[in-house]
């Protein structure tokens, strides 16, 4: 059998990693099953990996979305996670708005 294999690999970047957390919680919305169901392989690089780590196990993406906003600015410290974690705000906002059209 040449059953074509499904990867999803996720980019590390520290407190950035919250950016492709919730493009996947966005996705995952829309989905009858959590994401490692339709994946073969889930990888990342440094925080991409925990990421990567969590949906592998289960975990929802939102859930791991709801750990960056929680413990973003502890782990990974400096003025910038704030600044990151607005973006991802607005970034949720444009993709639930760009889904209902």
């Amino acid at each position: 059998m040449n059953r074509k294999k499904k990867i999803l690999s996720i980019d590390g970047g520290g407190i950035r990693g919250i950016y492709p957390a919730t493009i996947l919680a966005e996705i995952e919305k829309s989905l009858p099953e959590p994401l490692c169901k339709y994946f073969d392989l889930i990888a990342g690089t440094s925080t991409g990996g925990i990421i990567a780590l969590g949906i592998g196990l289960g975990f929802k993406a939102s859930e791991i979305v709801n750990f960056y906003e929680k413990y973003g600015a502890n782990i990974f410290g400096g003025s910038k996670v704030k600044n990151y974690l607005d973006i991802c705000s607005k970034l949720n906002t444009v993709m639930s708005n760009w889904k209902k059209h």
